[in-house]
């Protein structure tokens, strides 16, 4: 099926308010798919924490464990590096928002000294953050809610970085939490974030691409927001000209690498 042939299919199911029932279809098949290699990772590696299929598929679109790990690894590697190279002086405390079950954000005390870099994450999946927080000790984990504000004080982080967030967020929760994230980090320190941009342009309908195309935020509504259903587009023209116009943007990744970055673009901005 052609992509726009399918996204005319998920536009219907989404508009009937199905798409939900189509993906309890896909999570079932995908837990029979993955059933047996999974219960081979978990026999041969008791000593590491595994979660439960169905927080593990909200949050990640999938119910793989080698990829749970191995993909968190190189995420957290790429952006702890980002974070060193922008942050004015040193990497003491990082922050991921919206950090689900902690994939990213558990490998960021083993990319310093622990004692070098205070490592936090916030989400507002309550069950995911108890599992987190049950699970992944040298992380402090502590949920938010699906509005501002975060439960930490003002200028409290070095960095504050944020994996398909703003990707599942309506408009107005674009900018709300834009200035949320700029409040807990301090001056000199940077917002990493990641977007759906050029790579995710053929999956739109013509009226969609056109709004892109014009520099416009796409929104797919009709579900819960926050949830991976919420989709929203982003075209480089929208975040520099509209969305970050505002910021300096130190940098701009269209993409870097669709294995680890799932496709996404990549920004880089810093609060002065």
């Amino acid at each position: 099926m052609k992509f726009v042939e399918k996204q005319r299919v998920v536009s219907l199911l989404r508009h009937l308010r199905i798409l939900p029932l189509a993906e309890q279809g896909r999570y079932l098949w995908e837990v029979m798919r993955k059933r047996r290699s999974n219960e081979a990772i978990v026999r041969a590696n008791p000593e590491k924490p595994f979660p439960p299929y169905r927080l593990l598929y909200e949050t990640t679109s999938g119910v793989d464990y080698p990829l749970f790990y191995e993909v968190g690894r190189q995420l957290a590697d790429h952006i702890h590096k980002l974070a060193s190279s922008h942050v004015e002086g040193k990497l003491s405390s990082i922050c991921e928002w919206g950090c689900g079950l902690g994939r990213v954000i558990m490998h960021m005390p083993q990319l310093s000294r622990p004692e070098e870099l205070q490592a936090f994450g916030t989400d507002y999946n309550e069950s995911a953050i108890a599992w987190a927080k049950a699970h992944l000790p040298e992380v402090d984990f502590r949920p938010n809610q699906l509005e501002p504000p975060l439960p930490f004080e003002e200028n409290h982080f070095d960095c504050l970085y944020s994996t398909s967030v703003y990707t599942h967020l309506s408009e107005k929760a674009h900018y709300d939490w834009l200035k949320e994230n700029l409040r807990v980090v301090r001056p000199g320190g940077v917002v990493i974030m990641t977007t759906h941009g050029d790579a995710f342009a053929e999956k739109l309908l013509p009226k969609e691409r056109a709004q892109y195309d014009a520099g416009q935020l796409v929104v797919r509504g009709s579900m819960k927001e926050g949830s991976r259903l919420f989709c929203a587009f982003h075209s480089p023209r929208f975040m520099r000209d509209v969305f970050l116009r505002d910021l300096k943007v130190l940098l701009h990744e269209p993409s870097p690498d669709f294995a680890v970055m799932g496709g996404q673009d990549v920004w880089v901005v810093s609060k002065q």
